[in-house]
């Protein structure tokens, strides 16, 4: 069974190797220069597998609006006032495979599921502590398209990559609501 940990304080951030990790690869991948430390801090939901060993997670930086692609900024002034900063999400990574390689491919697909079930759940419970009613994210597309096909993540309004001005997926996460209510219903609890 998997869980998530939403880590907020500087010290679990900067003991955990998976964070440094994956600041590493939003600078490589996403061109995202917020090392830890520094004013723009990120904060992360981690998923852990057995052992609590992480397999994966997201990062997550406090945004002004006016700061994200303009036609998602535009969309989501309509249900925010402009001077509201809201949350995004730039990365969301799953690195199960080496704890997993000797499982079979329905088996891993199968991880894959529970990996970004519990991740939205991690995500849901940090939206309720924000009072966040969404989650604005900014992926690879095939980090995209694995939280939309594998983990069935209900998108309210999507921005694919060939119409964005850097090239990723944007995209707007609910975290409460009738498309959250409806996703809940797909999972068997």
């Amino acid at each position: 069974m998997l869980k998530f940990d939403i880590q907020e304080s500087s010290y679990k951030i900067f003991r955990n190797n998976f964070t440094h990790a994956m600041v590493e690869k939003l600078k490589f991948f996403q061109g995202i220069d917020a090392p830890l430390g520094t004013r723009v801090r990120p904060l992360f939901i981690t998923v852990e597998g057995e052992k609590g060993k992480i397999i994966g997670g997201a990062c997550l930086l406090k945004k002004d609006l006016h700061s994200l692609q303009g036609d998602i900024a535009d969309l989501i002034a309509t249900l925010t006032s402009p001077h509201k900063q809201v949350w995004e999400c730039s990365a969301v990574y799953f690195d199960a495979l080496p704890q997993y390689a000797s499982w079979d491919a329905e088996n891993l697909h199968l991880l894959m599921q529970n990996f970004y079930r519990t991740l939205y759940d991690g995500l849901v419970a940090f939206g309720l502590k924000k009072n966040a009613h969404f989650i604005v994210m900014k992926l690879l597309n095939e980090t995209y398209s694995e939280t939309r096909t594998i983990g069935l993540w209900p998108y309210v309004i999507e921005l694919k990559p060939t119409s964005s001005s850097d090239g990723l997926f944007h995209g707007v996460l609910p975290l409460i609501g009738r498309q959250y209510e409806s996703y809940k219903k797909i999972w068997p609890q």
